[in-house]
């Protein structure tokens, strides 16, 4: 056998395996630790409660281990699109707000997130 296709064989073969070892050396948590978060969460994203709907070759994605790119600690498991959002948004917390505030000027419904979002940062004094 060539051994691209035994490297190939052995990847499919050993997936999870692999990808336990690499989330462990990426992130420092074990399968278990990983496990225990998916079920704290209830196998949904941290922040739109949905289950990760993204898949590669056809089956679904594990949710994806959120970190805080600075400090490196672990924060939650977010689906694709949300973990993707937060590194476009530059895991800024005032781009966040913005964005809120954008939605929220640009959007015929009320306006209860804004609000939310001022009293928030009258509580911290953030000004932007």
């Amino acid at each position: 056998m060539e051994i691209r296709a035994y490297q190939a064989l052995y990847r499919d073969k050993n997936r999870n395996v692999l990808k336990d070892k690499e989330r462990e050396r990426k992130f420092g948590i074990s399968k278990i630790e990983y496990a225990k978060m998916f079920h704290s969460q209830n196998g949904v994203c941290a922040i739109c409660s949905n289950p990760e709907t993204a898949t590669r070759k056809s089956v679904i994605k594990a949710l994806a281990v959120d970190h805080d790119h600075n400090t490196g600690k672990v924060r939650g498991l977010l689906c694709s699109e949300c973990n993707i959002g937060i590194g476009k948004l530059k895991e800024n917390r005032n781009n966040f707000l913005s964005a809120i505030e954008y939605l929220d000027y640009h959007s015929n419904k009320e306006k209860v997130v804004t609000d939310f979002v001022v009293l928030q940062k009258e509580k911290q004094n953030v000004r932007y």
